[in-house]
């Protein structure tokens, strides 16, 4: 159990490194220059987004510090839980690596390499505790 949570301690705090990410990255991308160049519609719509995520994202901190077990294979929501989120996590790999800019991406190749590992843990420690395998007595 305490494996358990302690991996699933380490999932919510790569969260909350995503979050504070959040804060910083949009000067580093010049989010703001960007989007002033777009129609207020668009504009207001990219920010609600933004904050959108960051709250689901906080959302899913909550979620591995607070329900650690659950999450492991103790309940069956617990791991429908699980599996959303690295389902999450894991859809935004091939995001980052084909569909965002690669002059953006190569500018910033420490934030680009550090996102990817990070992200890869958390779909991979979420994927393996949606398969009930960080339970005691859980196996792949």
């Amino acid at each position: 159990m305490e494996t358990t949570r302690v991996l699933l301690g380490s999932v919510g705090v790569a969260h909350l490194i995503v979050v504070v990410m959040n804060f910083y990255l949009p000067a580093r991308i010049e989010l703001g220059a960007n989007l002033a160049k777009v129609s207020p519609m668009v504009r207001q719509m990219t920010i609600v987004h933004h904050v959108y995520i960051v709250g689901v994202i906080l959302v899913f901190a909550g979620l591995c510090f607070s329900f650690a077990p659950d999450l492991a294979g103790g309940s069956a929501l617990g791991r429908a839980g699980a599996a959303a989120m690295s389902l999450f996590w894991l859809a935004r790999i091939p995001i980052q690596l084909f569909y965002y800019d690669r002059g953006t991406r190569r500018r910033h190749p420490a934030i680009d390499a550090g996102f990817l590992v990070l992200v890869a843990y958390m779909a991979a420690v979420l994927g393996i505790a949606a398969l009930g395998a960080l339970r005691p007595g859980g196996a792949l």
